[in-house]
């Protein structure tokens, strides 16, 4: 059974950047906009695969808020690794919470009459404070902030299949040399969990979503891989979005081969 999708009213901008968001935002409905007259000349033209999320999304583009990242090129390398037998598009803003996706999606940038037959979307990770943390109630309204993105998707196109990336394990605490401490669970797990629970149930009841797992590629032993992740042990590096990539390669093969 689908969500209604909460209404958010007025742009609601972003902490870490307000004018680049915006700007991007115009930039994500242009493009939407283009692949919707490409695709009414030409149907053979569709944007069939397109990605929406935050900074991790972002990434695969080599930019955060926009602008290059240091291993730009691998982030690239990662992306076309994945993607390149399908036409795709990446929308993400970093520092976007749920609500800026919704309102995102609301305003120009959902994927209506380009012939997409898959999105993936990641979100929920900077939705995560103290007071989400402390509170099943805020979990729950989290999750259900993101399945209502997922109906907003879905409402696109009647044509169209979502998979919901879970929230990745990040770090959260601290070792005795200041140093954030790879250690998993930790205090955001119990969190992280119950939410990404809630997406799972949800897809396992419709035959238009799938739910994407992929915490077994960044813990392994009761530790975040160092190895997969930025100095932050919150957003991956390249060698962890070709992680995340490897996880969804079915389903963008499968769209290849329809």
């Amino acid at each position: 059974m689908l969500l209604a999708p909460r209404i958010v009213e007025g742009a609601p901008g972003n902490l870490g950047d307000p004018l680049g968001w915006r700007a991007l935002h115009q930039q994500h409905s242009q493009r939407i906009a283009g692949a919707r007259k490409l695709f009414a000349r030409d149907p053979s033209q569709a944007l069939t695969v397109l990605v929406y999320g935050a900074s991790i999304m972002e990434s695969w583009t080599g930019q955060s808020f926009g602008y290059p990242l240091e291993d730009a090129a691998q982030l690239k390398t990662a992306y076309d690794n994945h993607f390149s037998a399908v036409r795709s598009e990446v929308f993400g803003i970093s520092g976007d919470c749920t609500e800026q996706l919704l309102w995102r999606l609301q305003n120009g940038e959902a994927p209506e009459g380009i012939g997409a037959r898959l999105v993936i979307c990641n979100i929920g990770t900077n939705d995560i404070t103290e007071l989400l943390l402390r509170d099943l109630a805020k979990q729950d309204e989290l999750a259900s902030l993101i399945l209502g993105a997922c109906q907003l998707l879905l409402q696109a196109d009647s044509q169209l299949h979502v998979v919901l990336i879970g929230i990745l394990p990040r770090a959260s605490d601290w070792d005795s040399w200041g140093r954030l401490a790879p250690h998993w669970p930790n205090r955001v797990s119990a969190a992280i969990e119950r939410v990404n629970w809630r997406l799972q149930q949800y897809c396992e009841g419709t035959d238009r979503a799938s739910y994407c797992d992929c915490t077994p590629c960044f813990v392994a032993e009761g530790q975040l891989r160092r190895d997969l992740y930025r100095d932050d042990l919150m957003h991956p590096n390249a060698a962890g979005m070709d992680c995340i990539g490897s996880s969804l390669k079915p389903y963008i093969l499968q769209i290849a081969r329809s």
